[in-house]
C-alpha cells in the first residue's frame, strides 16, 4: 500500500498483520457499527401509558463525533394499556469503546415509521429500560444519516498516533500481556486525557525522555531525576529529584534518612533510623504554621471506626501541650495472670479517592489477640520478681499479680489488657476506670482509693499513708462491686 492511502476500519487489522514496516502514513476512518435490535415485551406490570397498537423499537449509538442511524428493529403490541401498558426493553446493544451513549427510538401505535426518540441512555453499559411513555411524549425523529465518521491518523512505520480533531481522544486498549512500543523521535509523546492503567508494567529506557501529558504524566529529564505525576495540576508526584526521594508537593526522604511529610495520608508503620549517637536521632517534629498554639490546634488524632479515641493538642496556656485522654502505663509479666491467644489474619478493602477517581485497595492484616479472665481496671500489685524481655534494654520492671489484701503499698496500677506480644499493660497514671467494692464504705467524688481484701478491687481510703493510695475517685459509688472513673496516681 502507498503512503496517504485512505482505508476503512474493516481492513485495518489485515494491514497491521502484514507488518509494521508496511505502515507509513495512513488515514483510517472509524464508522461506528449499526446497533442490533433490542428485545421488547409486555412488562406485565399493570396499567401504563403506552398506547394500544403495535410499536417498533430501534437503537442508535452516540460517539463524540455524532450518531449512527437506527439499527435493526423489534416490534411488540399493546392490546389493553389499562391492564398491561408498559413495555420491557432489554438486551439493549452495547457499542465499541468510542460509544458514550445510546438512544432508544419508538414508533407510534400502528406504525413502523417515523421512529421518534424515547430515551437517551447516557452510558455504554445499561441494557434494560421500562417504557411507560405515551405516543404524545415521543420527540425527535431518528437520524437519516450516520455522523460517527472519525478520522484516525496512523503514521511512521514504528509509531502510532491517535487523534480525532475533537476535544475527546478515543481510548486505546490492550490485553493484559500486549506490548506497546513507543518510538521516540526528537519530540515524541503519548498523550492521555485521564490516566494510564498498566497491568503488566511500564518500562522506559535507552536514555529517552518520554512524557505523558494531560491529567497524568510520567517524565524523565534525561539526567539524574525523574517524577511520576498524578492530577491535572501535577499536585501529587513521586520520584527522585537528584538528591532525595520526593512525593507530593511537600514530602521527601533525603539521603540521610530524614523524612518530611506534607499533605498526604499514610497507612501502616513509620520507621525512622539514624546513625549511632547522633544529635536528634529518630527525631520527629510536628510544626504549626502560626506563631501561637491554641486549644484548637490538634497535632495528632488517634481514630477508630467509631470516632476519635484521643489526641495530642495545644492548650490555652502557652507552651503547654495536652495529651487527651492521657494515661501512663508500664509493661509487665505475671506468673499468676494468664491469657489465651488467637491468631487473626485476613484482607480488608480500603476505599481510595483521587479527584473524581474512586477505587478500593486490598490490604492484608495479621495480629495476635489475647483474652484474659481479668477485668479491665482490676487492681494490680508488684511482686519481688522482675519481668524479663530477652534482647531488650528495659528489664527492670516488676512482675505483677492481682491485689488480695487491704491497703497494700505494693499497688502498681490497674489491668489494661494484654498487648499483641502477650505483655500486660499496667495503667498507672492519669484518667482511667477502676474496679471497686464497698468494703471501705460509700465512695464519694474526690476520695482516695486503695486495695481491698476482694481480689483486684479498690476501696475507699480515709488514712494518710500515700504509699497505699492507687487513685482518686472521679465518680461516687454506693453498690457492692462495680467500676468507676478515677485519676490514677500510682505512678
Amino acid at each position: 500500500m502507498f503512503p496517504n492511502q485512505s482505508i476503512d476500519n474493516k481492513n485495518l487489522d489485515q494491514i497491521l498483520r502484514r507488518g509494521s514496516n508496511l505502515i507509513q502514513d495512513y488515514t483510517v476512518t472509524h464508522v461506528e457499527t449499526i446497533a442490533t435490535a433490542p428485545s421488547v415485551a409486555l412488562a406485565g406490570a399493570g396499567a401504563g401509558n403506552v398506547d394500544n397498537g403495535a410499536h417498533t423499537y430501534a437503537v442508535t449509538f452516540v460517539t463524540s463525533a455524532g450518531e449512527t442511524i437506527a439499527g435493526a428493529t423489534a416490534t411488540v403490541t399493546v392490546t389493553d394499556k389499562t391492564a398491561n401498558g408498559k413495555i420491557a426493553v432489554s438486551s439493549i446493544p452495547i457499542g465499541s469503546p468510542f460509544v458514550t451513549a445510546r438512544k432508544v427510538y419508538r414508533s407510534s401505535a400502528g406504525t413502523t415509521t417515523p421512529l421518534k426518540l424515547l430515551v437517551t441512555i447516557s452510558d455504554n453499559s445499561t441494557t434494560a429500560y421500562t417504557d411507560n411513555t405515551a405516543d404524545s411524549g415521543l420527540t425527535t425523529t431518528s437520524p437519516s444519516g450516520d455522523t460517527t465518521a472519525n478520522a484516525i491518523e496512523l503514521f511512521t512505520k514504528n509509531g502510532l498516533q491517535i487523534a480525532t480533531g475533537t476535544a475527546t481522544v478515543p481510548s486505546l486498549a490492550f490485553a493484559a500481556e500486549t506490548t506497546l512500543g513507543l518510538y521516540r523521535s526528537a519530540a515524541g509523546f503519548l498523550g492521555v486525557s485521564g490516566y494510564l492503567d498498566v497491568k503488566m508494567g511500564l518500562k522506559i529506557g535507552g536514555g529517552y525522555t518520554p512524557t505523558l501529558s494531560g491529567d497524568t504524566s510520567l517524565a524523565r529529564n534525561g539526567g539524574a531525576s525523574g517524577f511520576l505525576y498524578f492530577g491535572n495540576t501535577g499536585n501529587v508526584f513521586l520520584g527522585w529529584d537528584g538528591s532525595k526521594f520526593a512525593f507530593t508537593n511537600a514530602g521527601d526522604i533525603d539521603g540521610n534518612g530524614l523524612m518530611n511529610l506534607g499533605s498526604s495520608t499514610n497507612a501502616g508503620q513509620l520507621n525512622l533510623y539514624a546513625a549511632d549517637n547522633t544529635a536528634g536521632a529518630c527525631n520527629i517534629r510536628i510544626n504549626a504554621t502560626q506563631a501561637n498554639i491554641t486549644a484548637a490546634d490538634v497535632f495528632a488524632n488517634f481514630n477508630s471506626t467509631s470516632g476519635t479515641e484521643g489526641s495530642i493538642a495545644g492548650t490555652a496556656v502557652a507552651g503547654v501541650i495536652a495529651y487527651n485522654t492521657f494515661t501512663g502505663s508500664h509493661y509487665a509479666q505475671s506468673n499468676t495472670i494468664t491469657a489465651t491467644s488467637e491468631f487473626i489474619s485476613g484482607t480488608k478493602e480500603v476505599p481510595k479517592t483521587d479527584g473524581d477517581r474512586e477505587w478500593t485497595e486490598k490490604i492484608d492484616f495479621k495480629y495476635t489477640k489475647y483474652f484474659s479472665d481479668i477485668e479491665p481496671g482490676a487492681v494490680l500489685v508488684s511482686t519481688e520478681e522482675l519481668s524479663l524481655w530477652p534482647g531488650e534494654v528495659c528489664n527492670t520492671l516488676p512482675k505483677v499479680a492481682l491485689s488480695t489484701k487491704p491497703q497494700d503499698k505494693a499497688v502498681y496500677g490497674v489491668y489494661g489488657g494484654h498487648d499483641q506480644d502477650g505483655d500486660i499493660q499496667v495503667l498507672a497514671l492519669g484518667s482511667c476506670i477502676i474496679c471497686v467494692t464497698d468494703e471501705g464504705g460509700v465512695v464519694e467524688i474526690g476520695d482516695f482509693l486503695c486495695s481491698s481484701s476482694t481480689p483486684g478491687r479498690a476501696m475507699k481510703y480515709d488514712g494518710s499513708d500515700m504509699r497505699v493510695v492507687i487513685a482518686k475517685a472521679r465518680q461516687g459509688f454506693s453498690g457492692t462491686t462495680g467500676k468507676i472513673a478515677c485519676s490514677l496516681i500510682a505512678g
